[in-house]
């Protein structure tokens, strides 16, 4: 068999430039849009520091405001029903 080179590549002229969605910001406005409507206001959402340091403070607060043990003990109940 004859060795042969390849000089071009074939992808090249396949490929379809796109262009990339532009994130939009999870704003009040379109949180509430979200919230009533069940649609996400675009295909790119994205949260700011702020919010996220808000969001991550609400979670860490309704942790420390449960009974670990208990969420432990519910778990292990289920692990020991058989189905």
């Amino acid at each position: 068999m004859s060795s042969q080179l390849i000089t071009f590549n074939l992808a090249n002229h396949y490929l379809v430039s796109t262009k990339r969605p532009k994130p939009l910001i999870w704003a009040h406005a379109r949180v509430e849009l979200w919230r009533t409507s069940g649609t996400r206001p675009g295909h790119v959402m994205v949260w700011t520091s702020g919010q996220t340091l808000e969001d991550g403070c609400r979670v860490l607060h309704r942790l420390q405001s449960h009974d670990i043990g208990e969420v432990e003990r519910r778990e292990s109940d289920r692990s020991d029903q058989t189905f």
